[in-house]
Formats: structure tokens, sequence, C-alpha cells
């Protein structure tokens, strides 16, 4: 950064210094607050942090008059060290650290403890996001500018007098370069945390590697959180100065009361910084009840919209239609919610989890399956939907709404007599061919799940997707489920068939073979009619079987005729 002080200021400002701490028992000097942020006013004074060795006072706030004036915080070294690395709750000195600051002597222990500190402060927030969102943190892009503004946005609302000059410093005509030179700080602190194996760094920001964390300050995130009480009267012992490194009091003491119109806007990185959190895909809504105002702002709509919400999808979804629209332009979108566990789908998920994959069924492991399986999809060539944006508090996955026919409709006109198109089901099962060669799982292959537009075969509701899970269970379910509802034994032969001898075509006769099995079938079998049962099972029969549907009585008479016993399946 370019010196914000002029030589003359410089010198000053140590001789300042030098009258409370030796010069050989100083070992740090630096400028920090309006002067150097940019905000200050006529009258402001200079802030000064002085770190001396073997201080035995600890720490103390001193004023030297004079001109230019002078407000001090005298501290110990080991004092600072102490803060910086965690072993102290406090941040009664090491805080200062964390805006803008102008070194004036021992410019490299300044910045060592600073990178020791804005360590911490990342471990810290990495750790929070981790513990609040789970495995679905590692899908976040966390920029540099996150980790300053997520500790300042505590400070102010543990102590709300620190918005207004800390406000001043992110609005000022310096604000690109106060941000810059915090943000260097963290660039360098995360790369030495990216050693170790827990987060990606690149030059702009840091995400969490699936399944990783720092560990070593989880027991020390609650006293990071806020001040303890003894921290906190020396906050206001020292006219709130402490937490942000400028002198918040300066307007009422100094200007006799607060002038009209002195009211600064608080910036959205500092009211708001999750804000901040981005995605490979869509946006980060920070705050779930201005979903609709900022999918119109997205949407390029201005002035005023009129908008709509309704339900869609089974009684137990918390999926929801949204409809924004002004002056003849229509947007739609659809915001689907993943609540606690208590829906029926999931419920007899439980029931039939036996069958192969064992589900984390918590709402952020449902929102990271479904937001995952799109990325999935999309690398296999299989159109999905389009990510808009995810509200992670609220747990809302919002998407573009694509138009078109379920497969459910296809498939019932056919399972119910009306008709014997079954194009589509057997683009459905290469579909999922394709998914189980490259190791995906759908999960939930119901038919109300595909969506048909223009003639190409969409997947949704991704969140049961996984790697390496039981493909056999794709293709009882969908069978199944198909039949719950068929009244024509020959238009569920029809569908079977079709079905079966597409993804047989794409990829053999194993996983058939292995969807046979009775546990497929148990969940199920209260809902099945019997002779539904029977086609959907014979159909599987004919379809494993190596010598291909329609050939099992002949072969079987051949193996007699030989006098070859039939093998185990």
């Amino acid at each position: 950064m370019r010196s914000r002080l002029r030589a003359t200021e410089k010198s000053s400002l140590r001789h300042a210094a030098e009258t409370l701490v030796r010069r050989d028992d100083m070992v740090a000097l630096c400028a920090y607050g309006s002067r150097v942020s940019g905000c200050a006013r006529v009258g402001s004074e200079y802030d000064l942090l002085i770190v001396g060795k073997g201080f035995k006072d600890g720490t103390k706030l001193a004023k030297v008059q004079g001109l230019p004036a002078v407000s001090a915080l005298v501290v110990d070294e080991a004092i600072m060290r102490e803060e910086a690395g965690g072993s102290s709750s406090k941040e009664f000195v090491v805080g200062r650290l964390l805006n803008v600051y102008e070194p004036l002597v021992g410019a490299e222990l300044l910045l060592s403890v600073e990178l020791e500190y804005k360590r911490r402060v990342i471990a810290e927030a990495l750790t929070e996001l981790q513990s609040e969102y789970g495995g679905f943190s590692s899908d976040l892009i966390i920029p540099y500018e996150y980790f300053l503004f997520n500790k300042l946005h505590k400070r102010t609302v543990a102590y709300p007098e620190v918005t207004g000059p800390l406000s001043r410093i992110y609005t000022c005509h310096l604000k690109k370069e106060n941000i810059e030179f915090a943000v260097r700080g963290f660039r360098e602190a995360a790369g030495s945390i990216s050693a170790s194996g827990t987060v990606e760094a690149t030059d702009e920001s840091v995400r969490i590697l699936p399944g990783k964390v720092p560990t070593d300050v989880v027991s020390k995130i609650a006293a990071l959180m806020s001040p303890t009480k003894e921290g906190a009267s020396q906050v206001k012992a020292s006219g709130q100065e402490v937490l942000t490194g400028t002198r918040a009091v300066e307007t009422e003491t100094r200007a006799g009361g607060r002038k009209k119109g002195d009211v600064v806007e608080q910036p959205i990185e500092l009211a708001r910084p999750r804000k901040l959190l981005r995605l490979d895909e869509g946006v980060i809504f920070d705050d779930a009840s201005k979903i609709t105002e900022e999918l119109a702002r997205i949407s390029g709509f201005s002035g005023e919209y009129a908008f709509k919400q309704r339900k869609k999808g089974e009684s137990y979804t918390a999926t929801q239609l949204l409809e924004i629209s002004s002056k003849g332009k229509r947007v739609e979108f659809i915001l689907k919610g993943f609540p606690e566990l208590r829906a029926v789908k999931w419920a007899l998920l439980n029931l039939w989890a036996f069958t192969g994959k064992k589900f984390r069924m918590t709402p952020f492991a449902m929102l990271q399956r479904e937001y995952e399986g799109v990325f999935r999809l999309r690398k296999l060539g299989i159109p999905t939907h389009r990510i808009v944006g995810i509200a992670p508090d609220e747990k809302i996955l919002v998407t573009r709404f694509v138009t078109g026919v379920p497969l459910s409709k296809f498939v019932g006109a056919v399972t119910g007599g009306k008709g014997n198109d079954t194009k589509y089901v057997a683009k459905y099962a290469k579909t999922l061919a394709k998914m189980h060669r490259d190791g995906l799982v759908y999960g939930d292959t119901k038919a109300e799940n595909v969506i048909v537009s223009e003639d190409e075969i969409s997947l949704f509701d991704l969140e049961q997707t996984v790697e390496d899970g039981d493909p056999a269970w794709d293709l009882a379910e969908f069978l199944y489920f198909s039949g719950r509802s068929a009244k024509n034994e020959e238009g569920m032969k029809l569908v079977a068939d079709s079905f079966l001898a597409s993804y047989r075509d794409e990829n053999g006769t194993g996983t058939i073979a292995k969807a046979k099995g009775v546990r497929y079938l148990l969940p199920f079998q209260p809902f099945l009619k019997s002779s539904i049962t029977a086609v959907i099972r014979d159909s599987l029969e004919r379809h494993s079987s190596p010598y291909g549907a329609g050939q099992d009585r002949l072969a079987e008479l051949g193996h007699a005729a030989m006098g070859i016993e039939p093998g185990p399946e």
C-alpha cells in the first residue's frame, strides 16, 4: 500500500511514541484509524499502536498532547502475540490489525502478528460455515472479503456504536484500497492454511475441501464469538475504538454532538456478509425473505411487478412454483425446500433403505446431493434444471422452471390401456444406463421426476442421486412405482418390456438380474395388485436372461434335451 502519511507526519508520530516508550524498548509501531483509512475529519487525532518488550503494565491507553494530537495504545509484545494466537480470548489489541494500518517501526513483526490473527479468523469462519452447513460448505466459494466483513459484522452486532466508524472506512473514497489491504493479509494467511490440506486457496477465494475443516480452533469458537466481560469493559473505557481501529466517539466528543446528515449508510458487505459467498452456479440468497425481490432484479424487472406462488408436486413436498410478471413479461422459478426429516417420502425411504444405499437425510445432505447431482448429470450430457441460487439458511434451492410433460403422463396412458407409445420410456432407460455405467445412481426414478420437453428427457429431484449406489434399486423403483396405478396388465407389460429391453441394450443383464430380488419388491407389495406384480416380475425374469427376452423357454428346452441342469441365478 502506498503510504498514507507524509514524512513529516511519520517523524512526528515516532517522536510522540518515544515520549511513552523508550526507543530501545519499542519493537513495533504503527498508525491506524481514520488518519490512515482516509476518513479523517478536521481535528481528528492520530491513533498509534506501540508494541514494547517487558512492558510491566501489559496494556495501557495514553494521550500525547500537542500537534499532532495522539491517542496511543501501548502493549507488551507477548500479550499481543497471545491475542493473535488465540491463547487469549480478547482481541483488545490485535483487532486493530484487522483493518488498514501503516507500519512505522517493526513492519515484519506487525505483519507476522497480523497473519497469525487472520489465520485464526479464517479458521473460525470456516469452522462456523462447516458447522452450520455440513458437507454443503465444500460447495461454497468463499472470497477473502467474506472473512473481513463477517468478523466486522459480528462486532457491529455486539457493539452497534462502532457501525458508523466501520462504515466510513468501507464507504470512503479509499474503500477499494482499504479492502485490498485487509484482503492481502487474509490471502497470505489462507496460503498457509491450504498447505495443511483443509482448504483450496486461490488469489480470490478459498474452498473447504470435502470432508475437511480446521479442527484446532473448534474449542475456542465460543470464546472468539464475543469478548469477555473484561474485554468488553476495556472496549467501553477506550471509546469503542478497540474493536474498530477508529475513533468511534470522535463526532460527539470533538464536534459537540452528532451533526445533521452525519449518518453513514452501512455498506452491504458489512450488513450482510453472507451475500459475498458464491457458488459455481447460481447465487447465494442470504435472506430468504428477499428471494422474490432478488429474482425480479436478476430477471431484469424494474419498477413494479406482480408475483404469485403456489404449491407444486405431491402434498408432502415443500416445492413452490413462483411466477413473476410485469408489462407482458413473465418468468417462472421453482423454489424447492429441504425441511427436517418428516416427509412421507423419507419415512418410506427409511423402510426401503435395506434395499441398498443408506442415505444421510439431513436437509443439507439432501440439498448437497441435489446441487452436486446437477453437475454430475451435465458432465454426462444428461439435461436437468438450471440453478439460479440457494438460500442456505432456509435450505431452499431456486431453479428455472422447465416447461414440459412429466413422463408419468406417458406411462399412465399406456398402463391405463389408452395408448401404446413407450418411446420416452425407452429413452429414459437409456439415460439411466448411461448414469449407471458412470457409477452414478439416480435414487428416485419415479416417472413423475422426469420431464419430456421438445423430445428431450430431463431429470429432476436429484436429492437421492449418489455415486456407488445400488443401480438395481433404480430399475425396481421405476417399474413397481409405475405399477401402483396400472389398470391394464398388457399396458404394464409394454412399459416394463420397453424399459428393460432398452436398458439391457445399453448396459447388459447384470443389474436387471439383481433387480429381480424379492427385497426390491417388498416395499411396494402392499400397493400392487398381484396381477401387475406378476407382469413386472415376468418381464424382469425374461430380460435378465442371457438368451434375451422371449428366448428363456427355448433355452430351457434345449438344455433339457442335452441333459443340462439350469444353474443358479
